[in-house]
């Protein structure tokens, strides 16, 4: 599933978690599956985290140096830090993987690599939590960024959604 129906789905489920009237142990068993999932079946794809125990608490804690320092072991694509900066400065992607980068706001720019199936995800939840009236109501978000990516740039895929 990709585009538009990942989008919705990503929505539906988003809106029914937070809905009113959920209580927080509710939220928090959801939430507690979630992370175990990951924990047992993401986690171990990344390089860095192979051999991890599936213990959210036994994670070492890491900064965006860290990651930085060995992009590639951060990323399933094993993409690096020379690869990754050269896309955002291209074309802002490394096949289908979109290459974006942080503001910088610290001092220091970090990148991130992400899917399509991740930027329709993202783009669903960030519909649901901020735009309360969407779909049913169009809507204008204006965003600064110092660039734009792909993961921003999927707001733009729908009709009823200008980001700009």
């Amino acid at each position: 599933m990709t585009g538009l129906p990942q989008i919705a789905a990503s929505f539906v489920q988003t809106r029914w978690r937070c809905r009113a009237g959920r209580s927080r142990a509710g939220f928090e068993a959801w939430q507690a599956r979630a992370v175990n999932h990951w924990l047992a079946h993401d986690l171990p794809k990344v390089g860095f985290y192979a051999d991890a125990p599936p213990d959210l608490s036994a994670l070492p804690i890491i900064d965006k140096s860290t990651v930085m320092a060995d992009f590639a072991a951060f990323n399933q694509g094993g993409i690096t830090t020379d690869e990754g900066w050269a896309a955002y400065d291209g074309t802002g992607a490394i096949g289908e993987i979109s290459i974006g980068a942080s503001t910088g706001t610290s001092g220091n720019r970090a990148l991130y690599a992400i899917t399509p199936a991740e930027r329709f995800r993202w783009l669903g939840t960030i519909l649901a939590k901020a735009l309360p009236s969407f779909p049913f109501r169009a809507e204008r978000v204006a965003v600064i960024l110092p660039q734009s990516s792909a993961l921003y740039e999927t707001a733009a895929q729908t009709r009823r959604l200008q980001l700009k």
